[in-house]
């Protein structure tokens, strides 16, 4: 009798690790096909808005001298000057407004004497009367009209000098009128041996403000501007170091009114601020005025951020205001993709395009994101991102 032997076969357990990844991974791969959401890609706009804390940079020289006595200013506060115009005119030490007074006196003098000497022409008489209402809107200014009283006196220096020069004309100079106008020569050379002229060393407008911050903070160094001289003008804490040696003095500000900045201190990386962008910018104190600003750099100091923004347009009323609260607001145009569309890949930002059952990557540049939406611009000029697109995720 033949007895059949049942042959028993025994399955690994490794077998059924192998089945169950299998199955993971099909179940994983179904999952995420049935997850995937996709979305059209729309031309649209956002609108971007912010307020924050600035300090305003000018582009200006502070000029100075070395010490002096007196100084007369020659233009008015604020007013626009060319290259070579006289600004100031600067008395060192050792003037003496005695000497002055005597060159005041010499000049009475020989005026009575050319008045004797030859009639009065009717020149001499306009030029006079022009002087007594000239004379007399000083004296209202100084009693607090309104008024320039840099630009009245300059008047009046001139209509004294063209006076001066009618009544030398019609006087005959014999020797006693010589000898005064001598004495006035001598003096007006001691006076001049202390005189300087300060003249403008290029176009821009003038200020007699200064707040002390001009070397610590300026167009030269603004790109490398620390986060703590920030913070600290923003605050109104900074303390300037004064070198106890250094005997220049300014005298005036020269500002390129065309050309000034702000920097921007948000507390945190804002995206819309890239390179190149600009904002439409509204001062708190100034709030009847628009500017125009473009970001040109930024400095970050650990989790603090700062933003460099340039203008291009006459600073106005902003020209001796330090700090101040701005509003910033722009409207970026482009291709508008949800945000959670936006992935990285291999270091780059993209979105993942679906074309023909094909998915592609495709980089993007993210220039805002607001309330789940993205506007985006294609790195490579890709036209496999365009309106009518879709995006996959």
């Amino acid at each position: 009798m033949i007895t059949s032997r049942r042959r028993t076969f025994r399955v690994n357990t490794k077998f059924y690790l192998f089945m169950a990844l299998i199955a993971a991974a099909a179940g994983l791969t179904l999952y995420m096909m049935l997850r995937t959401e996709s979305a059209v890609v729309r031309e649209g706009s956002l609108q971007f808005t912010a307020s924050m804390p600035v300090v305003v940079v000018r582009d200006e020289e502070v000029i100075t001298t070395e010490s002096y006595e007196k100084v007369n200013f020659l233009v008015p506060d604020l007013q626009r000057v060319e290259a070579d115009t006289p600004v100031a005119e600067i008395f060192r030490w050792g003037y003496n407004e005695r000497v002055m007074n005597d060159v005041i006196d010499v000049q009475n003098q020989i005026e009575e004497y050319e008045r004797r000497a030859g009639a009065l022409s009717e020149d001499v008489r306009e030029t006079e009367a022009s002087i007594s209402e000239v004379t007399d809107e000083i004296r209202q200014i100084a009693n607090g009209a309104e008024g320039d009283m840099i630009a009245a006196e300059r008047r009046l220096n001139t209509l004294m000098d063209q006076k001066r020069q009618l009544l030398a004309d019609g006087a005959r100079r014999d020797s006693q009128l010589t000898a005064l106008y001598d004495q006035e020569q001598q003096l007006l050379d001691r006076v001049n041996s202390w005189r300087e002229i300060s003249n403008a060393p290029q176009a821009g407008v003038v200020s007699y403000y200064y707040d002390g911050y001009e070397r610590v903070i300026n167009a030269d160094n603004i790109r490398n501007v620390s986060a703590d001289i920030v913070n600290a003008l923003i605050s109104g804490t900074l303390e300037v170091q004064t070198d106890e040696e250094d005997t220049a003095r300014p005298i005036y500000r020269l500002v390129d009114n065309f050309s000034w900045y702000v920097v921007l201190e948000p507390r945190e990386r804002v995206l819309e601020f890239a390179n190149d962008n600009t904002f439409t910018v509204v001062f708190a104190d100034f709030p009847e005025r628009r500017f125009e600003g473009r970001i040109i750099g930024n400095v970050s100091e650990g989790s603090t951020y700062l933003y460099v923004m340039e203008f291009a347009e006459d600073i106005g009323q902003l020209i001796n205001t330090r700090r101040a609260q701005a509003t910033l607001s722009a409207a970026f145009d482009g291709l508008i993709v949800p945000e959670r569309a936006i992935v990285e890949s291999g270091g780059q930002q993209g979105v993942y395009v679906m074309e023909n059952k094909v998915r592609s990557f495709v980089p993007v540049n993210v220039r805002i994101v607001q309330d789940g939406e993205a506007v985006v611009e294609t790195l490579d000029g890709s036209t496999r991102l365009q309106a009518g697109s879709r995006v996959v995720w």
